[in-house]
């Protein structure tokens, strides 16, 4: 058996903490004896294609933790009649979940965010919620089931990562220059990349704020029409 099935198998309360429904899959996460947390997912067996965010996480984790993100014990994943049950365990680790990154935050943030990429995953769901704020102090990131997964350094990392400081710049700090201007140099000597490579990612976190901000207006002068 795996960690996760003897975690499971011996499990005396589990508590229901969030569930939704995302199209034909139905999302719950649940607290497991106040020490590990399971994200489970219920879809047709017969689905075809289907997205396996627990895969994708599993894999995200297994680099990132422990130093960036909660440990995985691995996934669980069984057909009960015409569903199929995925459940990813991972460890619980109290906290704050942040509702907004400001200048305070911004340097923890830069050494994650920079640690997360110089080891090829980028999170692709960089809003503040999914940072918590650990009771040890550490900062971590919550939630990697979007995540990219590159295996060496090439424009698609640099793309993707790009695109992520656009949404972080965005979800992470709403707009805040001050925790932005922070933010960056930290993140840069994080990174420990090269000049040219400085220049090439602020400019493809431009490109991809600019050509959304032009999407949106767009979007908004065919609606009034």
């Amino acid at each position: 058996m795996t960690e996760a099935s003897d975690i499971l198998a011996s499990a005396r309360e589990r508590r229901l903490l969030r569930e939704r429904q995302a199209r034909e899959t139905h999302r719950a996460v649940y607290l497991l004896d106040d020490t590990y947390v399971i994200k489970q997912f219920t879809l047709p067996a017969a689905a075809r294609n289907p997205r396996t965010p627990w895969r994708t996480e599993d894999a995200a984790l297994q680099r990132a933790a422990p130093a960036f993100a909660p440990r995985s014990f691995g996934v669980v994943e069984h057909i009960e009649g015409d569903r199929r049950v995925a459940c990813l365990v991972k460890a619980y680790i109290p906290g704050r979940v942040l509702d907004r990154l400001g200048v305070a935050e911004a340097p923890d943030a830069a050494a994650l965010m920079a640690g997360l990429h110089r080891l090829g995953v980028v999170t692709d769901d960089a809003n503040a919620t999914n940072f918590l704020r650990a009771e040890d102090g550490r900062l971590l990131f919550l939630d990697l089931g979007r995540a990219r997964l590159h295996d060496r350094a090439g424009w698609a990392l640099r793309r993707d990562i790009g695109r992520e400081l656009a949404k972080l710049r965005r979800e992470g700090f709403a707009w805040d220059r001050a925790a932005w201007r922070t933010f960056l140099p930290a993140y840069f000597s994080h990174l420990a990349c090269s000049h040219p490579v400085r220049i090439l990612l602020t400019f493809l976190c431009a490109t991809t704020t600019f050509a959304r901000m032009l999407r949106k207006t767009l979007q908004g002068s065919s609606w009034r029409a």
